[in-house]
């Protein structure tokens, strides 16, 4: 399903678990990126009942030039839970493989810490 009424460009897609725990996280999200001109995508703002939910999470992030994703909650189901363990709080530099934007705001500035310069 393609959401033509949204520009790729502007969309930024927010994997966040609903529950209330995640409640207070998911609004300052959606505000920042509001508050940043871009528009977030998040996978209950489509009814279809008849879509699968990870369908409409795929389309959404097919639709979207940014992401943001929550990995706090991933299952040790994987062959890379070990290396994601081991990396879990290891701060990135913005030179990972498939970065493309990066800003930790340490040095109180708001520059892009990727090749990119975003």
């Amino acid at each position: 399903m393609t959401h033509e009424n949204h520009d790729f460009n502007r969309n930024v897609f927010i994997n966040c678990p609903f529950d209330p725990d995640y409640k207070p996280m998911l609004r300052a999200l959606l505000l920042t990126v509001i508050e940043c001109g871009l528009e977030p995508r998040i996978a209950t703002e489509s009814g279809d009942s008849g879509e699968v939910r990870v369908q409409k999470i795929e389309n959404l992030i097919r639709e979207s030039r940014y992401s943001i994703h929550d990995i706090s909650r991933i299952e040790p189901l994987t062959e890379s839970q070990p290396r994601l363990r081991g990396t879990m709080n290891t701060p990135l530099t913005g030179k990972e493989k498939g970065l493309t934007g990066y800003w930790n705001f340490d040095d109180s500035t708001t520059t892009d810490k990727t090749k990119y310069r975003n």
